[in-house]
């Protein structure tokens, strides 16, 4: 996403037509998941296949009835104003989560081993491929375009690997330390949160569930308690 905006960016709408050409050269952000190619030069080829322009309509309350269950544009905009201060508390919530588990980490003394790392590893590199696949296209050639081989591009991925091992054995360490307990209605409302996520039915996805399954939602719902406990005591500093 953060490579099509950039690419986006400098494709400019104005005075092109369907059918126009053009060569882009950009430079990878800094930021940019993969190692080897962080602030790396690069030039793409797009050329234009439709042209459109939103039009937006008049928000009144005809299409907030239309758009949503509310019959004013006030309640419309009250229940968005809620909806937005939810999701920036949340996101407060998570960004402080995530720095309590790296100090966490920081702190822990661990070895992982090399094939433990490229386990992981690989299978990040098949959640990538089924994401990439969904826009049709795979990793392989994904990473080809990049000018990468794919054994180059999942060894680039080992220190994410590792870091997402090293959080996970914390925070499995912390959650056995102090013995969280995980009740059945737990697990019920979890359940119940996947089934809507899914748009399944409750009772649909219980029947696909294996013993197994249920015990993996235990262990991430201690694991998410282990969580809270580290950011609940992280200080700020």
């Amino acid at each position: 996403e953060m490579l099509r905006s950039l690419v986006g960016s400098e494709m400019c709408i104005r005075d092109r037509n369907i059918g126009d050409e053009k060569e882009i050269n950009v430079t990878f952000p800094e930021e940019y998941h993969v190692d080897d190619l962080k602030g790396k030069p690069a030039m793409f080829k797009v050329s234009v296949k439709e042209i459109k322009e939103k039009q937006l309509p008049e928000l009144n309350d005809e299409l907030v009835q239309d758009i949503s269950e509310f019959k004013t544009v006030d309640e419309y905009k009250a229940d968005l104003k809620a909806t937005l201060e939810k999701k920036k508390a949340k996101d407060a919530e998570v960004k402080k989560e995530n720095e309590a588990i790296e100090a966490a980490v920081a702190n822990a003394a661990m070895e992982i081993p090399e094939a433990m790392i490229k386990q992981q590893a690989l299978q990040m590199a098949d959640g990538y491929d089924r994401n990439l696949k969904q826009q049709g296209i795979s990793l392989e050639q994904y990473v080809k375009m990049m000018g990468m081989e794919i054994d180059k591009f999942i060894e680039s991925i080992y220190p994410e690997a590792e870091k997402r091992i090293k959080n996970g054995l914390v925070l499995d360490a912390i959650a056995k330390a102090e013995d969280f307990t995980v009740t059945d209605e737990e697990v019920e409302e979890e359940i119940k949160n996947m089934a809507s996520m899914y748009n399944m039915k409750e009772d649909e996805l219980k029947d696909m569930m294996t013993d197994n399954e249920r015990n993996q939602i235990k262990e991430d719902l201690a694991v998410q308690k282990a969580v809270k406990l580290i950011a609940a005591e992280a200080v700020e500093k």
